[in-house]
Order: structure tokens, then sequence, then C-alpha cells
């Protein structure tokens, strides 16, 4: 019996932008997203469903060190992607939302 191994790759779901946001995980009733871009204004948002599909997009105005409120509690529970984005930065992130 032979093994061989084969090169590790690690692959992030923020690739874009480093530790730019912190959103708290589990979400309820409210998707909480602080920013830690190093970039105020105005940002994108947009949510994916599991299966890709866009359910819900918007605009928060965030100063640096900030944060944002998204109301999610229409939403069915499940995983989602929330992506958000300005001129200058671009970060995605796997969200739970529990009902």
């Amino acid at each position: 019996n032979k093994f061989s191994y084969t090169k590790i790759v690690a692959v992030m779901e923020n690739q874009f932008s480093n530790n730019s946001f912190l959103v708290l995980n589990p979400a309820r009733s409210v998707i909480t997203v602080f920013n830690k871009s190093g970039y105020d204004g105005l940002f994108n948002y947009q949510l994916f469903n599991a299966g890709g599909q866009l359910i819900m997009k918007g605009n928060v105005n965030m100063a640096i060190n900030g944060s944002a409120v998204l109301p999610v509690s229409s939403q069915a529970a499940g995983i989602y992607v929330l992506e958000l984005t300005n001129s200058k930065t671009l970060f995605r992130q796997k969200v739970l939302i529990e009902k």
C-alpha cells in the first residue's frame, strides 16, 4: 500500500479584500455587518440563496469601523451568500439564517 500526497490549496471566501468586513453569523431577523475595510461611503449589497438566485439587494452607507443592519426576517432559514461592493472593494461571505 502506497500513499501519494498532493499539494493542498486554500480557498478563501473573501478573495478580493482581506478581513474587510465582519458579519455576525448566524443571523436571525437581521444581518449585522461591521466595516473594517478602511473605506467609508455607500456600499451595494446583494444576498443570494444557495441556488445562486439574487433574492435581496440594496445600498447601505457605512463609516470606517461603522456598521449596518440588513433585515432578513422575511427570508427562509438556510445558507446564503452576502456580497458587499463599492468602487474599491468586493467582499463575499456565507451567512446562515436561522429561525
